[in-house]
């Protein structure tokens, strides 16, 4: 017998198997540090002793879970 990880209801008692959540999560997470170094600018704004770098701008499309951690990340 088997059952499938995307087959677990998403309901609040299964959070801890809610296997596609915490893909999702990370898949955002390393989307945006692929994004980080593909890009020729630093992601968050440093403020240094030698003056300021502003933030890089991206553009994050969806607001899932991927989406959400993204943004987070």
């Amino acid at each position: 017998t088997a059952m499938g990880m995307d087959a677990i209801p998403r309901i609040s008692r299964a959070q801890n198997m809610d296997a596609l959540s915490s893909m999702s999560s990370i898949a955002g997470y390393k989307a945006s540090l692929i994004a980080a170094d593909n890009l020729d600018k630093y992601f968050p704004m440093m403020m240094t002793a030698a003056g300021t770098i502003p933030p890089a701008k991206a553009l994050i499309l969806g607001a899932g879970v991927a989406g959400l951690q993204a943004i987070a990340t």
